[in-house]
């Protein structure tokens, strides 16, 4: 692995403790599901996405980051 994904490798596991330390945080989610992106995770990337949707139904990013992943995963 490159140094840039050992950095959002390591980037994605505090957004992860983040979220954890305090469930539906709607910023740790959204960029834990950027972090996923740059990683090519595209399952985990909606799967954050989707979790912050749960808690915050209208967050348009949210909301265009999984239209915009139709197709990739």
């Amino acid at each position: 692995m490159n140094h840039r994904a050992d950095w959002v490798q390591e980037s994605a596991a505090h957004l992860r403790l983040a979220d954890e330390l305090n469930p539906g945080y709607s910023a740790a989610l959204l960029n834990l599901g950027g972090s996923y992106m740059i990683l090519g995770n595209y399952s985990g990337a909606a799967q954050a996405w989707q979790e912050l949707l749960k808690g915050d139904p209208d967050n348009a990013q949210a909301k265009a980051y999984l239209a915009g992943l139709q197709g990739r995963h």
